[in-house]
């Protein structure tokens, strides 16, 4: 019989997991870890506001949505991309990260890491400039 401690702690394991993939791609892409310009996180979501917390303890500026990426575009990303490529990172539903894929191609990014969190069917993911070579 499972215990409510080995619950909890498998629990947060899988809220691990995302961090992990997003900060193993972020690092592997070169020899110095990506500057995450933004960590992106949806606060209907356990899971990713787990994320955000993680997050926010490597440093990282953290911003929530609801699903809807239209502020945080409008507001934030798109104002810094027309500076150039600014890489960001984030466990969000499918939907929400295809728009912020679809709005990164204009600024030279793609995603370049993506996983599903099986425990939350949630996405990491990582957009940032596609390496060349």
């Amino acid at each position: 019989m499972t215990t409510r401690r080995q619950l909890m702690h498998a629990g947060l394991a899988a809220s691990a997991l995302p961090m992990g993939l997003i900060a193993d791609a972020a690092t592997a892409r070169t020899r110095t870890p990506l500057a995450i310009h933004r960590a992106i996180y949806d606060e209907r979501f356990e899971a990713s506001r787990a994320f955000a917390v993680q997050a926010r303890q490597r440093g990282w500026t953290v911003r929530a949505i609801r699903g809807d990426i239209t502020d945080l575009w409008f507001n934030e990303l798109s104002l810094r991309w027309k500076q150039g490529p600014a890489p960001i990172a984030g466990l969000t539903a499918h939907n929400s990260l295809f728009c912020l894929e679809r709005l990164a191609w204009d600024a030279g990014m793609r995603v370049v890491s993506r996983a599903e969190d099986p425990a939350s069917s949630l996405v990491a993911w990582l957009i940032a400039p596609p390496t060349r070579g």
